[in-house]
């Protein structure tokens, strides 16, 4: 479905969004890519209810995210959260390209409110085999490190339990910058 909006929020710190604070912030900077040889950090996913089907069908998906051991001014230690319906299918459980909105939570209580205006997920096939690669570029609209720009690149492995009650994809986050 192209062009989706996915509304994530976490619970919001103080409500001191005032652009003296923004400036304040102006050296806000995060790094994070696998912090192991496991790479088991940053952790996403995607929860399906229903599970993707092998024809597509409405399916409500929430994204969760938790970045560990980042390196930088901040670091976040929280999940963001969030639900939108979207036509799901085996093959194809993300949409070409979308919308994503999602706030951060910082573990020194700040937050950031991130649009990423650029949503895209391929298919990498390696034999049997097919993950999906979600690259994202987005820009700060709110809080700390406003106006700053933000990549990230996700790689999910691919949904199983298919046509399910509910299946959840995990993703693997090699690199997330604000």
């Amino acid at each position: 479905m192209l062009g989706s909006l996915i509304m994530l929020a976490a619970v919001p710190a103080a409500a001191s969004a005032a652009p003296a604070a923004s400036a304040a912030r102006a050296d806000f900077t995060v790094f994070c890519a696998w912090s192991d040889s496991a790479r088991t950090n940053p952790v996403e996913a995607y929860r399906f209810v229903p599970a993707p089907a092998r024809t597509p069908r409405p399916s409500a998906r929430t994204h969760f995210a938790g970045y560990n051991n980042c390196t930088g001014s901040v670091s976040s230690g929280t999940a963001t959260t969030g639900p939108v319906t979207v036509d799901a299918s085996c093959a194809e459980p993300f949409p070409l390209e979308s919308i994503e909105t999602v706030t951060y939570t910082w573990n020194d209580g700040q937050s950031s409110v991130v649009d990423y205006v650029r949503v895209i997920t391929t298919r990498e096939v390696s034999g049997n085999l097919v993950r999906f690669r979600q690259k994202s570029v987005g820009l700060v609209t709110s809080g700390a490190g406003q106006g700053r720009e933000v990549f990230r690149n996700t790689l999910f492995d691919p949904v199983i339990d298919c046509g399910a009650a509910t299946t959840t994809m995990f993703g693997r986050t090699d690199h997330f910058t604000i």
